[in-house]
Formats: C-alpha cells, structure tokens, sequence
C-alpha cells in the first residue's frame, strides 16, 4: 500500500512539474508585447518639473504611445501639459466647480483619442465644470496620493467647490504592495509607501527596493513572463486594512485643500472585481468614513438590458476601455455622481 501511495505521488509530481514547464514555456515562446513611450516634442512651459517622478510622460509634450500585440502595432498620441497631465480643454470661461479625475490609464485613456477619454467627454457635457485627468500611465494609489506633493492643485483647479474621483481597479492592489508582475515594468521612481505606526509615510522609490534591483535585472524572456503573469486578489486583510488607509489619507489630502469638496473611491464599472473582495472594502470604507460607490451594479445593469456582451466595451487585446464604455462612463458619472 504504502509503496502504491509513493508511485500515485511521483506520477503527479512528475506531471504537475510538466505541466508547469508548459505554462512557463507557452508564456515565454508567446509572441512578443512591447509598450514603448516616445518623446515627439518638448516644450518650456514646464509647471511640475517633479512629476516626472510618477509619470512616464514628461510635462509639456507629445507622446506617441506603441503598443505591439500579436495582430500588429499600435500607435497613439498626446498632448500633455505643462504640469504633466493629459491636455483637456472644456472652455476658458469661469467654473462653478471642479470635477477631478483620478487612477490609472483606465482614466488616462490609453490608447485613445482625446476625444473618447472620459474626462474630455464630461468636460463637454459639463461646461460649468472644470474637469480635469487626473490618470497616470501605469499608475494606482501610490501615484495618486504623491500626485499631491508634485502638482501644484489649486493651480490647475482654483475652483472651492468639487468632487475627486479615485477610480479603483484591483490592480491597484498589485501596484501598492509590490506584485513581480508590477516591478517587471515600473518606471524606477515611481513612488513606494510602508505602514510605520499606523501612520502611511513616503520610504523612497522602487529602485531602492532589492526585489525591484532582482526583477529589473533578469533575462528579458522572464521579465516577458513575469509581466503576463496573473494577479490575483487573494490579499490578506492586513493588507486591505493598509489599502483603506492609503485611500484615506487620499481623501485626507485632497480635503486639506478644498474643505468643501467630496470624495468618491469608485470601484470600476467594467474591470472584474469578486463581490467578496467588494465587501470587504466597503466594510473598510464605512470603518473610515470613505464613500465607496460600486459602478459594477449599474452596468451589470446596463448590459443586460441592452443585450450587449461586456467584451464591446474593452480594447479587444486588452482591458482598456474603449470610447464606447466611455460614453457609457461619462452619462453614468453625470446621472448618478454629478446629480446628487
């Protein structure tokens, strides 16, 4: 008996080791994806000369963004500002308020026209309101809350009243807290953050960290790998707890600045999030007085009485939404955030 068990166990050692060669050997013989970021133009009117730091895109240029895929190339361009954000313009006229848009490239807009972003949408659909993108390339919590200390705010939005919008994805997670798919691609000044005391504090960049040294210097085929690995959200609750605090003290520093704004950590419409992982942050953002909005209810909503499949809504070599869940965005945003 005993030595059947044995042979049963070296079989699916033996297979379970194979099978694990072939996810390795299928990831790195996948055909090549590339992101390349390249400097068009530069200009003088620089207003953030540190948001560098956090951005890939330096202030006042133009980028062309090529994006390799296994059907081709493709190639976008923008604008960005003297304080390193997405150009945007809904008028030069005075606004009653200001409508901040914060995250990612969800919000960013990659790969996109200006025209189809999110904020410029609302900037049209708002014109009393002045709307800014907020979004960084590769960015998440982490860029978010340094954002506050190279960004001179009232400047680009001197308007009392506002709202500030961080628009979570759970790749955010990954990004705060060091995930190998995350350093395989991470400008090496973008921001890093610890708990000490209960208290989130600054503690350097990622080219200070070993495991970023250790990642950035392996073979290109497995940094290739790491960079598709999958991402769970399997995070401890501790790792919540430091999460939730990260979005307070967000929220703490954008009402440091503009006492009588709002604050809205909105879970995105579109990306897949489990429901048990939105329990628990609602459960935190209750502990801590965050409203937490879950967009994903509403379009759930959407696309069953539309009868349309959620994958229209995406980029299709990705999960980057395209203009037509922007639109989608912007109205929702308008309808249920903007009217209340």
């Amino acid at each position: 008996m005993r030595l059947f068990l044995h042979l049963v166990l070296s079989v699916c050692i033996f297979f379970g080791s194979l099978w694990g060669l072939l996810i390795i050997w299928g990831n790195l013989s996948r055909p090549d994806t590339y992101v390349q970021l390249t400097v068009l133009k530069r200009g003088g009117d620089v207003r953030a000369p540190l948001v560098s730091q956090i951005s890939l895109m330096p202030p006042d240029s133009e980028i062309r963004h090529d994006v390799q895929t296994g059907n081709g190339k493709i190639s976008s361009t923008y604008q960005i500002n003297g304080y390193g954000l997405r150009e945007s313009d809904n008028g030069n006229a005075a606004k009653k308020s200001h409508l901040l848009l914060s995250g990612c490239s969800f919000i960013f807009g990659d790969e996109l026209p200006l025209e189809e972003t999110v904020s410029d949408i609302l900037g049209k659909v708002h014109p009393e309101m002045n709307v800014r993108n907020l979004g960084f390339h590769g960015g998440g919590l982490n860029t978010a809350l340094r954002m506050f200390e190279l960004i001179p705010l009232r400047e680009i939005a001197p308007e009392e009243k506002g709202i500030f919008i961080y628009n979570f994805i759970h790749l955010h997670y990954s990004r705060f807290f060091f995930h190998p798919s995350y350093l395989s691609w991470a400008p090496p000044l973008h921001p890093a953050y610890k708990f000490r005391d209960g208290e989130l504090i600054s503690s350097g960049h990622l080219r200070d960290y070993f495991m970023y040294q250790m990642v950035s210097s392996l073979p290109s085929k497995l940094i290739h790998f790491l960079r598709n690995a999958k991402q769970g959200v399997d995070y401890p609750d501790n790792q919540i707890d430091e999460f939730a605090d990260g979005v307070f003290l967000l929220k703490k520093r954008y009402l440091r600045i503009y006492p009588k704004g709002r604050f809205i950590w909105l879970i995105d419409p579109q990306f897949p999030l489990p429901d048990w992982m939105e329990k628990k942050l609602r459960e935190r953002a209750i502990m801590r007085g965050i409203e937490l909005v879950d967009g994903r209810i509403d379009f759930k909503h959407h696309l069953k009485t539309t009868g349309t499949k959620r994958e229209s809504y995406h980029i299709q070599h990705d999960l980057h939404p395209n203009g037509r869940f922007n639109r989608y965005f912007a109205q929702w945003i308008s309808s249920s955030l903007l009217s209340q």
